[in-house]
């Protein structure tokens, strides 16, 4: 059997090992955000650079606009198909997504992001509130409505809704961290080329163009195959995200922090939303039903693992959430 070549054997390395770190200005499957808990772990994945977590906030803002939308317009064939039907509960739901949206869109940009504290979890949060929400306008929904009725609403739903100025940040997003990549890797191999990462960021170098150079790359240098491959693997893997560790910590005292992240929506809901008494008041009792439930779980906490420890912890978790309501009306 012949022995394959080191340049042969380089082309499948970059092939499976980084074809995934670049993306074409209309590919989706990699750096597409889902309102669904289901592909979290790979969408934190990119998130070890500024444009990584900038395009992310970017995609669950445009997620979350496309939401809105689709509500908004069953919130009015539900009037359409009855008008005696309260939908008062659903845009509530709606006008919540709405504050949440425009939290998103603060972090949008690579500047916010250098701002942020702990970016990951407050992605993570945001998008965790608002599948929340997503699945309780759902639940409502079902409930108002008959099968059939609900058929009907999804055969009547205008699914074209896009918003042309967000897709293009995307798009040039995605072309900023495609040229942070490719940066890090000539960093590996200790090279440098301003042309390429300039057609990278304008776009008009793809991702199988940018394949060929870095196989040229290896041609070009004094170095075996093992150790470019080595010295390229090591700069792009450095820092990179261990997202189930990040979702792990990011669910720890989640419920102290959506407390806090309501009051400051009740604060904004004013300032945004018309006649927003009924918001505030909606999430004034969303904040009594979270301290209901953390109180509820103490309880049972506490007759699992003994009065005594129980005890303490729940009086300290009690005593939070007064604080909470004080401050929330």
């Amino acid at each position: 059997m012949k022995r394959i070549n080191g340049a042969v054997i380089l082309s499948l390395f970059l092939l499976f090992s980084f074809s995934s770190a670049f993306a074409e200005d209309n590919e989706t499957s990699l750096y597409e955000v889902e309102l669904n808990d289901s592909n979290l772990e790979n969408e934190l994945l990119i998130m070890d650079v500024p444009e990584g977590i900038a395009l992310r906030f970017l995609q669950l803002e445009e997620q979350l606009e496309i939401k809105i939308n689709h509500s908004n317009q069953i919130i009015e064939m539900i009037g359409e198909i009855n008008s005696s039907i309260d939908t008062s509960d659903l845009q509530l739901i709606v006008d919540e997504l709405v504050l949440i949206k425009d939290e998103v869109s603060n972090y949008t940009t690579i500047e916010a992001v250098n701002e942020l504290e702990d970016a990951l979890t407050t992605f993570v949060d945001l998008k965790t509130d608002s599948l929340e929400l997503i699945t309780e306008f759902r639940t409502i929904v079902n409930e108002l409505l008959s099968d059939a009725e609900i058929e009907l609403l999804h055969e009547s739903l205008n699914l074209n809704y896009s918003n042309l100025g967000l897709e293009t940040q995307i798009r040039n997003m995605i072309r900023m961290y495609n040229s942070e990549r490719l940066q890090k890797m000539y960093q590996g191999i200790n090279m440098q080329n301003d042309s390429v990462i300039g057609q990278v960021m304008n776009g008009t170098m793809n991702k199988e163009q940018i394949m060929i150079h870095l196989k040229s790359a290896y041609e070009d240098s004094n170095m075996t195959m093992q150790q470019f491959a080595v010295k390229l693997k090591q700069h792009v893997t450095e820092g990179k995200v261990n997202a189930s560790a990040k979702i792990q910590q990011a669910v720890m005292n989640y419920t102290n922090r959506q407390i806090e992240r309501i009051r400051v929506r009740i604060q904004n809901s004013n300032l945004t939303i018309g006649n927003a008494s009924g918001l505030v008041q909606g999430l004034n009792n969303k904040i009594d039903s979270i301290n209901e439930k953390v109180n509820a779980w103490m309880s049972s906490h506490t007759q699992d693992s003994g009065a005594t420890s129980g005890s303490q912890t729940q009086g300290n978790n009690v005593d939070s959430g007064n604080q909470a309501n004080g401050s929330g009306n």
